[in-house]
């Protein structure tokens, strides 16, 4: 782990000890480091706990690591994860190995609490990207996670905030009240 995700470890465990806990979590790598999580939320007029927990250069293996201060602390009901977009990048990478670990830490993701765990695929427009979303697609099915669709995010006008958009219809507790689908659909 480099000194910058060390960095990076020890800031939310300061940060951790007064947060208290998270109804979600986004816990993964370079496009979900970039979300301003606290402007969306209240743009969007969210009554929702969400914490940003991502890690702009780390790797799936870093995640492991990363567990206590980005996932446990937290207690979140909902954990969004979004992995590969470094890994990919990596000259050794393979991705057989790389879905058996990612299936790992959905399990221990699992630990100390019952999680949703919602798989996002790697937001790159990279060929080998496509292949590794249809293998994160089936390790969703596999371990009764959910995987959210939002591969060409970056094909639409403000990606991050259509990605945020997205991702708040599985963020909710509960149904969408009238006002906030109103809201959600500019109206």
């Amino acid at each position: 782990m480099n000194a910058a995700i060390l960095e990076q470890k020890e800031a939310y465990r300061e940060v951790n000890a007064i947060t208290g806990s998270a109804g979600s979590v986004i816990f993964g790598t370079q496009s979900f480091s970039e979300l301003p999580v606290a402007e969306l939320v209240q743009d969007f007029g969210l009554n929702i706990s969400v914490c940003n927990r991502s890690v702009e250069e780390a790797t799936l293996d870093d995640a492991f690591d990363l567990l206590d201060e980005c996932v446990y602390d937290l207690h979140p009901h909902k954990v969004f994860l979004n992995f590969g977009e470094t890994d990919m990048t990596r000259s050794d990478f393979d991705q057989e190995r790389f879905i058996a670990e990612y299936e790992q830490l959905i399990l221990k993701t699992h630990e100390g609490g019952k999680r949703s765990v919602y798989i996002i695929p790697v937001l790159s427009t990279k060929p080998e990207a496509e292949k590794l979303n249809l293998a994160l697609r089936a390790l969703a099915e596999r371990t009764g996670s959910c995987y959210v669709d939002v591969a060409d995010i970056y094909q639409f006008e403000k990606p991050r905030v259509r990605l945020f958009s997205e991702l708040t219809h599985y963020m909710r507790e509960g149904r969408m009240s009238f006002s906030e689908a109103m809201q959600a659909y500019g109206f």
